[in-house]
């Protein structure tokens, strides 16, 4: 761990605090693999190893995944600074962008159909079927319109990134698309 100046230092040990709970949820506590090689692979035989995924651990995972796409904030406490509004505590909040995500990783952002093909082919390791993506397509990125409305929309936020109309309707496709389906599919958490 390099070397971090004292808040920095608190926010580091906050933040890995923050994280053990769900984490043992999930049954994946932090230096308490089930055995010494760690956690088995999700392919091993006989029992694939997948029930780590099961009815217990789905729901804190996709909790996790969810926070991380609202806004994961941790508060710092300092205990010799009153908390006040004239002297708050700073705050730190971690995110998934998938708006920058998109941006910076997706080769054509304004085309829907490669929109869909690069999250799936990245975030899932088994692939959708063409209706499967499809359906993500008309019911979470295009709203049922034709791929043109993604087009559209995508090339006025760029034209305008600055324009809050334009920024949102981009921005909650994204976000509908990424919380509603792809962060709780079956294939996210079963690989």
């Amino acid at each position: 761990m390099p070397q971090l100046p004292g808040h920095q230092l608190e926010l580091w040990y906050r933040t890995i605090g923050q994280l053990i709970k769900p984490l043992s949820e999930m049954q994946q506590n932090i230096g308490d693999p089930p055995n010494v090689a760690g956690w088995p692979a999700f392919y091993q035989l006989p029992l694939q190893h997948e029930i780590w995924v099961n009815s217990v651990t789905i729901a804190p995972r996709e909790n996790v995944l969810v926070s991380l796409m609202d806004g994961f904030m941790l508060v710092l406490k300092y205990d010799t600074v009153p908390t006040s509004t004239a002297n708050p505590a700073p705050t730190y909040t971690t995110k998934i962008d998938i708006l920058e995500w998109v941006k910076n990783n997706v080769s054509k952002p304004s085309d829907p159909n490669i929109v869909i093909n690069e999250l799936v082919d990245f975030m899932f390791a088994n692939p959708l079927t063409t209706a499967q993506k499809d359906t993500l397509k008309k019911t979470k990125l295009t709203a049922g319109l034709a791929d043109s409305y993604w087009t559209q929309a995508w090339n006025d936020y760029l034209a305008k990134p600055q324009d809050a109309a334009k920024l949102k309707i981009v921005t909650d496709s994204l976000v509908k698309l990424s919380k509603e389906y792809l962060m709780k599919a079956a294939e996210m958490h079963l690989g």
